[in-house]
């Protein structure tokens, strides 16, 4: 299981701290949460005020409406009136977190969804296609902040809703998710020449593909990234040091299928989860038949870090400048080769407690040519997600369908 200090290193781990303590009593303008929350929107506003086109505008105590420095001067007065010194605004945010009762955290079912929204909120913010860490961010990723968000992660790795973090993946628990315009890929056009009442062939969905058809897709990625590594290093070559962004993710390819297990409410996880998420309001989902595939574990760093040397692709052309802007790290960079690690596993799986742990960070790859020079990271991933590489059968019955609700809550049925 992750350990405290290791949750606060990760960009995900400190987001998922920091929203834990915001999220408490947020409906509550009297709580301890709202208070900190309000102080922490204020620090953060004045953090970030120098970034390059924020835009910020609000209203003085008599209703007054300031704009730019005339309104970070004003938030600046009010943090000094609370005793901020300007100069530490990160010992000023570890201060008020250690005066914050944890212990007033709620348990059961209560604690449960505190967590998942937490969570929710951590992994939904994240944005790893190389935007630097917005204000917030840089806060929680000071030294006296992630000291003081020790004690908040050691409280949410024991309690109940962290419980299955680091559990195996479950072939009777899973569920294939599809949303509308996104991933379903659309049926072709009818051909001019084709009658009206011939029907164009339907594409299928990811989870219906037979192993040659997932191969070729394996093949077809391999060839993809091999040819964009290519076109990229010649580009660094031409124009060294020049910043530019393509492929920043690092899990398969978009069109393998995946399943996610539910959460206590019986949603799939992946709609509670999604990096940098497209706010999709509708899903359908169905439950994965229970099956023998062999499924590799990704429970911890040096996990990840073997099938990245066993399996080596070279991803560093491609992603020296995003992966370098998420982690502080250059050097060279590999992923797992999907087409060569499925011959000999059907899939992946990524713990919850792994996904906390690498999300954002540079995990060595220490079996892999000269110590220190290569190294591996995750993004674009889910918590307690499977990739699939055999196929796989759904219960056809099993069809639900999901909205988001007036409040943004997931619940089945198909909306309005």
């Amino acid at each position: 299981m992750i350990t405290p200090e290791q949750l606060v290193e990760s960009v995900v781990g400190r987001n998922l701290c920091m929203a834990y303590v915001q999220e408490f009593g947020k409906e509550d303008e009297t709580s301890a949460a709202d208070e900190f929350r309000r102080f922490l929107f204020d620090v953060s506003f004045v953090e970030g005020a120098s970034d390059q086109g924020r835009a910020s505008f609000g209203w003085d105590e008599s209703g007054k409406p300031l704009s730019g420095n005339e309104l970070v001067m004003a938030v600046e007065s009010s943090l000094v009136d609370q005793g901020v010194n300007l100069a530490n605004l990160p010992g000023a945010v570890a201060r008020k977190l250690d005066e914050f009762d944890l212990d007033a955290m709620p348990t059961g079912a209560a604690g449960r969804d505190l967590l998942r929204a937490a969570l929710t909120r951590a992994v939904d913010e994240l944005h790893l296609w190389g935007q630097p860490l917005d204000a917030e961010e840089r806060i929680a990723a000071s030294a006296p902040v992630r000291a003081a968000l020790v004690r908040v992660a050691a409280h949410i790795l024991a309690s109940e809703g962290a419980a299955g973090w680091n559990r195996p993946h479950d072939s009777a628990r899973q569920m294939v998710v599809y949303f509308p315009g996104r991933n379903e890929t659309p049926a072709p056009k009818r051909k001019w020449w084709q009658k009206k009442t011939e029907q164009p062939a339907i594409e299928l969905h990811a989870h219906q593909r037979e192993a040659e058809a997932i191969a070729q897709i394996l093949a077809d990625d391999a060839a993809e990234n091999a040819k964009a590594e290519a076109r990229d290093s010649e580009y660094r070559r031409k124009h060294p040091g020049r910043e530019y962004s393509g492929v920043w993710w690092s899990f398969p390819t978009f069109t393998l299928a995946s399943s996610t297990p539910p959460t206590e409410l019986g949603t799939p996880k992946i709609l509670h989860f999604q990096e940098d998420s497209f706010g999709d309001e509708r899903a359908s989902s169905w439950h994965v038949n229970p099956h023998n595939l062999n499924i590799y574990e990704v429970a911890h760093h040096t996990d990840w870090a073997d099938i990245c040397a066993k399996y080596p692709r070279t991803m560093t052309s491609q992603n020296w400048y995003t992966w370098s802007e998420n982690t502080g790290r250059t050097g060279e960079w590999v992923i797992p080769a999907w087409e060569l690690m499925a011959r000999d596993f059907d899939g992946i799986h990524l713990t919850t407690s792994a996904y906390l742990e690498m999300t954002g960070a540079a995990v060595p790859v220490p079996d892999l040519g000269t110590a220190g020079q290569w190294a591996s990271t995750l993004a674009g991933w889910s918590p307690d997600i499977t990739y699939y590489f055999a196929p796989i059968s759904v219960d056809e019955d099993s069809r639900q369908e999901w909205h988001r609700d007036e409040d943004g809550q997931w619940q089945p049925g198909a909306g309005r």
